[in-house]
């Protein structure tokens, strides 16, 4: 923040008045203070005339600006770190590698989540909220960090040849509990079922969950006992607030009712 004084006091008359074409400066101020909807005489200096940047004379009246400022008080450095609101940005970013098909943004998304993991997981195996910084402590995890992170986890899954854990999905859909449910009762790569699969993650559905009921496992973690395949077909189930559509083994049909309950 600049009042055009300061312009004066530290550099030479035809310099600062360079300076206030370069930046658009005004005497009244172009910054305005919120409280009171006034300007107060302190200008945001923004590049307001090329003209003036492409002077000869530019780049010395910038340097005697930069050794100015060094003299002032720094502000205050937001360097926060907060695991809810990387975990929304992570789960955008692995949602628009699955419903594209783009593998570069999975492949993103896989980075970034290696990056957080690193940053917000704790000594003891949990989330901070806050991550510690050189000056600051870390702040504990709170229950939406767990269930954004969990969404963004469960939207890599979902974009992969993984598969969400029932842990991720039920912190998932506690977080989203109005959010529609795709389950497909089928088996763990066989063809049929990584069709439905692939239908499912095409479609553009914004907190929905997809998961595998796979009948060889002991202990399935996703569905209900009702959902199972068709004899030895895999079928999908697309729910919402706990009212499910009939099972389809048609991926285009699945798409369709996803689509349609998001």
């Amino acid at each position: 923040m600049w009042r055009e004084a300061d312009l004066d006091a530290a550099l030479s008359p035809n310099a600062a008045a360079l300076a206030r074409r370069a930046f658009g400066t005004t005497p009244e101020g172009t910054f305005v203070d919120e409280a009171t909807g006034r300007h107060d005489g302190t200008n945001v200096l923004f590049r307001a005339d090329e003209a003036a940047f492409a002077d000869a004379r530019f780049p010395a009246l910038r340097e005697r600006l930069l050794a100015a400022r060094a003299h002032r008080p720094r502000p205050g450095l937001d360097d926060k770190a907060l695991a809810d609101g990387n975990g929304l940005m992570l789960a955008a970013l692995a949602a628009a590698g699955r419903t594209l098909g783009d593998a570069h943004a999975t492949a993103e998304a896989r980075r970034t989540a290696d990056a957080l993991l690193g940053t917000f997981a704790t000594p003891g195996s949990g989330l901070w909220h806050r991550a510690p910084t050189g000056t600051e402590p870390g702040v504990p995890g709170l229950t939406e960090d767990d269930a954004l992170l969990a969404v963004a986890d469960r939207g890599l899954a979902q974009g992969s040849d993984e598969h969400p854990s029932g842990e991720t999905m039920r912190l998932a859909a506690a977080l989203r509990a109005d959010a529609p449910v795709a389950v497909v009762a089928g088996r763990r790569s066989a063809p049929d079922t990584e069709a439905l699969i692939a239908a499912l993650r095409g479609v553009y559905a914004p907190g929905a969950t997809i998961g595998l009921r796979d009948p060889d496992d002991s202990s399935p973690l996703v569905g209900n006992d009702g959902q199972t395949m068709r004899g030895e077909q895999a079928v999908a189930y697309v729910c919402r607030n706990g009212a499910c559509q009939e099972a389809t083994a048609d991926p285009e049909r699945a798409r369709a009712l996803l689509h349609a309950s998001g």
